[in-house]
């Protein structure tokens, strides 16, 4: 709470102004205590269903269908209100109304409430047991009003209904005439339906036979299609299977023409990425040739195995040069643009590896 102003100094205080600021103080306000009275329900004139409601309630009720036969569902709605606070108000006991239990089916099970519009809503189907039912009766609700100081059980009003009785069905009204009649029609018609049979002859022999099944061609196709895709997929597995030995003679003889095919498409690179390029078809050729590990081979390793291979000291030597000159240049800062020649040399040296080292 703002109390007065305390003039402040400001920086404009030598051209005259003056400031001031507010003052507050805080104060703290106690209510006063309220007194309750809180009365105890009285024992007097307390109803069998009272469960504990306090102030006023009203109870109405509904029913859909009012026209069906013993046994029909019948949908039973109830809506309680007259009071803001309808969380305490619960399943009416239809199962304590005695009529109700008598003369309709109660389930056992109950849906949940719904509130809506000031009213708590209970839907719940019955069945009438008997023809002789004409009503729904009279469902009580039973408050305590405490404006009156006393015990109110308020009623639903009875909801008239119309029973029928459920027609049991004999066989004369399944067949919708007599038997006799209809046999003689049926043996006087000689096309379409043309008789009824009687005796053993009528049968037909049912007899479950493995073999008779396994050739049905319902049951041939549930085992066969089955069977023939293992048949053939075991085939197609048997006459493409490979060995490693078989793998590694592959790689080998398709050495030279991967090398070449690599070669033939590398004057067609950026120009930066050419020497590395070729390097790799080089190493790549002698790992698939000879067995072994392109990415572990160096120029020195390269010239060995083409040494031992050919016999060939010279063409070794030249291997070796052409993959030292590219990989020098890969990283010398003025790099030497691989021309076409170059490209071709190797070519012929990979022809040459390829004829003497069979």
């Amino acid at each position: 709470l703002a109390v007065g102003r305390v003039r402040s100094r400001s920086p404009f205080d030598d051209f005259g102004f003056f400031g001031s600021q507010k003052q507050y103080k805080r104060y703290a306000v106690t209510a006063k205590p309220l007194k309750l009275t809180v009365s105890v329900l009285p024992d007097e004139g307390r109803p069998a269903g009272f469960y504990g409601l306090v102030g006023r309630y009203t109870i109405e009720a509904s029913a859909s269908p009012t026209k069906v036969s013993v046994g029909d569902p019948i949908t039973l709605t109830i809506k309680i209100g007259g009071s803001r606070y309808l969380k305490p108000v619960q399943w009416p006991a239809l199962e304590e109304v005695e009529e109700l239990t008598r003369d309709f089916k109660l389930p056992s099970q109950k849906a949940s409430p719904a509130v809506e519009e000031g009213l708590k809503t209970f839907v719940q189907t019955i069945r009438a047991n008997n023809d002789k039912v004409d009503h729904v009766p009279p469902i009580p609700l039973s408050y305590f009003d405490a404006d009156q100081g006393k015990y109110i059980v308020a009623q639903t009003a009875p909801i008239a209904l119309e029973v029928a009785p459920t027609k049991i069905l004999t066989n004369t009204d399944l067949e919708g005439t007599d038997g006799g009649q209809v046999n003689r029609q049926v043996e006087a018609i000689k096309e379409g339906l043309s008789a009824n049979y009687e005796g053993p002859d009528a049968l037909t022999n049912q007899r479950f036979s493995p073999l008779a099944a396994a050739v049905h061609p319902g049951y041939l196709t549930i085992w066969a299609v089955p069977l023939a895709v293992l048949i053939i997929s075991s085939l197609v597995k048997f006459f493409t299977r490979t060995s490693p030995e078989q793998v590694a003679r592959r790689r080998r003889r398709l050495a030279k023409s991967k090398a070449l095919k690599q070669l033939s498409t590398i004057a067609e690179i950026d120009a930066r990425q050419r020497q590395e390029l070729l390097v790799s078809a080089m190493k790549q050729y002698i790992g698939d040739r000879f067995d072994r590990v392109a990415g572990s081979l160096t120029a020195d390793d390269c010239c060995e195995i083409v040494a031992s291979a050919t016999n060939d000291a010279q063409i070794a030597a030249k291997f070796k040069d052409t993959i030292a000159a590219c990989e020098a240049s890969r990283y010398s800062s003025a790099r030497a643009d691989l021309d076409a020649g170059r490209i071709d040399e190797v070519a012929g040296l990979i022809r040459t590896i390829e004829k003497k080292s069979r």
